[in-house]
């Protein structure tokens, strides 16, 4: 009987058309069509896929989006940050960020293959080796609003660190870049950003990563029922409202104009900086 070589998410081997392995992290077996990852996987719950053509491209040096300053995107009694990001390099890729300092508001981005959080007590590293420049990951952090802050890797928990609360600013939210790291920004591409005023469990993160599919997060399925507390959601292009820099519906090659926030009537996101794009890859 012939068995599948084993392999973790960061060390899988390139694409070949009709590899198939097992990723020991998600319990699943993926088949390679040569670009991409198609993932089996029955160990957890898995629903149909929200369609997404489209992310945001940013060149790593002056692109930037900023969602103002509301206070629904600076919750302190539970925070969830999301998002999916194709980095070009391993250097350091800001995804959402809202900060005076590393010890306020929140910061998430991945850098050398390891997955950061700043915020509370300063900075915090989850995990290692997530260095494909070809792959998608879905990067997540949850602080529950007191001691405890978790981060996640393609659904898979990185590690469990405690620390203290959240601390408030008024600050903007921005996504791409980091306006007190320098600046720093992401060079590569970003899409389905969201945060949450709660600490989601591991049940919900795992099926918003939806084995490399990304869901709708307005909609409760599956193992996700944390509709309720979305207060971000930026789907770079594919939001029925989003548009390009000429107000129109956008398209692959087009500048960003405005990225709608699909869970409220505040923080659309808009261009302050560069000329980002749309572009036709996503998860």
């Amino acid at each position: 009987m012939s068995t599948l070589n084993n392999y973790t998410t960061a060390t899988r081997p390139a694409h070949s058309i009709g590899l198939c392995i097992f990723n020991t992290d998600t319990k699943a077996i993926e088949v390679s069509d040569g670009t991409n990852w198609s993932i089996y996987d029955y160990d957890s719950s898995t629903v149909a896929p929200v369609t997404n053509t489209l992310s945001a491209v940013f060149d790593g040096a002056t692109d930037k989006l900023d969602c103002g300053t509301s206070t629904q995107l600076m919750p302190t009694g539970g925070l969830t940050l999301s998002g999916w990001i194709k980095q070009d390099n391993t250097g350091i890729h800001q995804l959402i960020q809202r900060q005076t300092v590393s010890t306020n508001g929140y910061a998430m981005r991945i850098s050398s293959g390891v997955l950061g959080f700043f915020g509370t007590s300063g900075g915090h590293t989850f995990g290692s080796g997530f260095t494909s420049t070809t792959d998608w990951y879905h990067l997540c952090v949850t602080h529950d609003g007191s001691t405890t802050l978790k981060g996640y890797v393609n659904g898979v928990l990185q590690g469990t660190i405690t620390t203290t609360g959240l601390v408030t600013n008024s600050v903007s939210t921005k996504l791409g870049w980091h306006s007190n790291h320098g600046p720093s920004y992401l060079q590569g591409k970003l899409d389905e950003c969201a945060i949450f005023s709660s600490a989601l469990d591991a049940s919900n993160v795992t099926q918003i990563y939806n084995s490399g599919n990304p869901i709708d997060l307005k909609l409760n399925q599956g193992n996700y029922n944390s509709s309720s507390d979305l207060v971000g959601y930026w789907r770079m292009g594919d939001g029925a409202s989003d548009t390009s820099s000429g107000g129109g519906s956008p398209a692959s090659g087009d500048v960003i104009g405005t990225v709608v926030n699909l869970a409220g009537g505040y923080g659309n996101a808009t261009v302050t900086g560069g000329s980002p794009e749309y572009i036709n890859d996503a998860p």
